[in-house]
């Protein structure tokens, strides 16, 4: 029987009954070159292919790592030069700026920022935190992704993401909050609740009266106003108020949260060129800092030819990480040249005897 559907393989190999009457064919040969496959296949004696990383190959490949991140570092150490960056201002110290532990009182003040060189636009005016640990993974992860969507009605068990706050509490909250049947905070979660809230305005003079340009374009990434922060509708309690303040930059810079407990975020992007002197923040300060000794400070920074700001740590671990790369080319350069070296001095060639035993002379000439 095998040899009959031997032969009958091979008689119709390449027809679609073969594949149905017996199994597929490989080609030419029929069931015996299956056989063969198979065997191969069993005994591990299948095409294979093996990469093999010789020294040579390092050498250039780190090599090209050194140049390449030193030249990257080279350049992001040019841009640092460009930077102006005036002095860090702390406020919270400030009588007239401080509102103690009140989360809901706000104190009116003026603080001064001084440019000593002036700058080009773009300028970025910033607001930052110290000892605010944004990145402890309870807080951050506290807030619904589906009432950020604006998804309405939202998926069961939604609002288990925002505790410890998921309600307001036994009043209602303030503005811009809103609530959610059942009496779920909108937007719910610590992460919203403690959004930074001083307002922060610039002014070229004491007076206040001439305001500096600034906007809020570019702040913000396209996904994140795209899929991440929308509106949502009326019906699921999206008042105006929530909607705007979801969709805010404020609120989208807060949400992306720092590893670090100093944080800083981008607030405006000052479009008119600046020039040196003296200017004026007119600040409604909202955000308490005394209950975790926290400071708030606010200073403003151009950025260079990157369209970015100061930022010399990368340089340094681009300069590392480059460093490291020559470490190991002069290694690999030292290690070819010690082997060339031994195998052309220390080992003596192999000799080969030419004279025949003994035994098998006997043994020829019997």
């Amino acid at each position: 029987m095998e040899q009959q559907q031997e032969d009958g393989f091979d008689a119709c190999c390449g027809c679609l009954c073969c594949e149905k009457n017996f199994g597929p064919c490989l080609g030419k040969g029929g069931l015996a070159g299956w056989k063969r496959f198979e065997h191969r296949f069993w005994q591990h004696e299948m095409y294979e292919f093996n990469f093999y990383v010789y020294p040579k190959h390092l050498l250039l490949m780190y090599a090209v790592m050194f140049v390449t991140l030193t030249a990257l570092g080279v350049v992001v150490i040019v841009g640092e030069t460009q930077v102006v960056t005036t002095d860090r201002v702390r406020y919270d110290n400030i009588e007239q700026c401080d509102v103690g532990g009140v989360f809901t009182e706000v104190k009116n003040c003026t603080v001064t920022l001084t440019l000593n060189e002036p700058v080009t636009s773009p300028t970025v005016f910033y607001y930052g935190l110290r000892f605010f640990f944004q990145g402890v993974r309870t807080y951050k992860t506290s807030f619904s992704v589906q009432q950020l969507r604006g998804e309405f009605p939202a998926p069961d068990g939604y609002e288990d993401m925002c505790d410890p706050r998921i309600t307001s509490g036994p009043t209602p909250p303030p503005e811009p909050f809103a609530t959610q049947e059942p009496d779920i905070l909108l937007p719910c979660g610590v992460l919203p609740w403690s959004v930074f809230n001083d307002t922060l305005a610039l002014f070229k003079d004491s007076e206040l009266t001439d305001p500096v340009s600034v906007s809020q374009t570019g702040l913000t990434r396209d996904y994140e106003v795209d899929d991440l922060y929308l509106p949502g509708p009326s019906d699921g309690g999206y008042t105006t108020a929530v909607n705007d303040f979801i969709t805010s930059v404020n609120f989208i810079s807060w949400m992306r949260t720092s590893t670090f407990p100093t944080l800083q975020k981008a607030l405006y992007r000052i479009e008119e060129d600046l020039a040196a002197g003296t200017y004026y923040v007119q600040i409604g300060s909202a955000f308490p800092v005394s209950e975790f000794d926290g400071e708030k400070f606010i200073f403003m920074q151009q950025l260079n030819y990157l369209d970015a700001g100061s930022n010399l740590y990368l340089a340094i671990v681009l300069f590392v990480i480059g460093g490291l790369s020559l470490l190991m080319v002069v290694w690999i350069t030292f290690a070819l040249l010690v082997d060339k070296r031994r195998n052309r001095y220390e080992e003596a060639p192999m000799e080969v005897s030419t004279e025949v035993p003994m035994e098998a002379q006997s043994e020829a000439s019997s």
